[in-house]
């Protein structure tokens, strides 16, 4: 929402916004972070994963989708 209301905001100023909302991320502090909730005894496994967010996604599927809709 807060993206969208400076999108709103800015607009007739030709400025754009973009909310990039991802998961984990397998680079070294996305799985910090995996190994973190694990301890803490939440379910982190691929399993869970793909039944609330799909996958643990790459690096370079974020850059990808950010870099293309620049374009």
């Amino acid at each position: 929402m807060f993206a969208r209301a400076i999108a709103v905001e800015f607009r007739d100023r030709n400025i754009r916004c973009i909310a990039v909302c991802r998961g984990f991320i397998r680079r070294l502090h996305g799985m910090r972070e995996v190994d973190l909730l694990t301890n803490c005894g939440g379910d982190i496994s691929e399993a869970a994963l793909a039944a609330q967010r799909g996958r643990t996604c790459e690096p370079e599927e974020i850059a990808h989708g950010t870099v293309s809709w620049q374009q």
